[in-house]
């Protein structure tokens, strides 16, 4: 009985399957890099729907809504602070 192992770059071309599968024609490098892992820790847990949903993820999700939050209360605050100022320099 003989054991043959392949050193063939067969996990690399299926590499290359998957990212043209996935690649859209204006998408840069870094967000195809990006794109990689998402897509394979969806495949690791067998798809998208067994992917377990953590508050973790729900606090990434809903980040940018906060910080857009926070930033429009920075900007109001700072906008109040300016005219109380311009009142003072009018007084």
């Amino acid at each position: 009985m003989m054991l043959i192992i392949s050193h063939g770059n067969a996990a690399v071309e299926r590499g290359f399957s998957i990212n043209k599968e996935v690649l859209i024609e204006n998408m840069r490098e870094e967000s195809l890099i990006g794109y990689r892992p998402v897509y394979d820790s969806i495949n690791a847990y067998g798809g998208v729907e067994k992917v377990p949903l953590t508050n973790l993820l729900f606090d990434a999700r809903q980040s940018y809504s906060r910080y857009n939050m926070e930033l429009k209360a920075r900007t109001q605050e700072q906008n109040k602070e300016s005219e109380k100022k311009t009142e003072k320099k009018v007084e």
